[in-house]
């Protein structure tokens, strides 16, 4: 399961862009977050894959646990990211 820890929220003409850090599993382009807060029933549910990560000023092809950098997210729940308080977990499916 991935999970990233969000500093904040941007929204961006694409969709959202959260800067953060990554927690156990690398994140890939095309990882898909499916809730946040955790992975319980009573989390905000969400569908948003990763449409570009961007570390260190260089855009990436995934980020390791352990590095921040800045994800731009597509899809669905993009507004539910502002109902949270930061900092503030996105967890999914690799």
């Amino acid at each position: 399961m991935i999970c990233f820890e969000v500093d904040r929220g941007e929204l961006a003409e694409f969709g959202v862009v959260v800067p953060g850090r990554v927690h156990q599993v690398t994140i890939r382009l095309g990882s898909v977050f499916t809730s946040l807060g955790d992975a319980s029933p009573s989390s905000l549910r969400i569908k948003m894959q990763v449409d570009g990560i961007v570390a260190y000023g260089h855009s990436l092809e995934d980020v390791p646990a352990g590095m921040t950098g800045e994800l731009k997210l597509i899809g669905d729940g993009g507004d539910k990211l502002f109902q949270m308080t930061c900092p503030f977990n996105c967890v999914g499916a690799k």
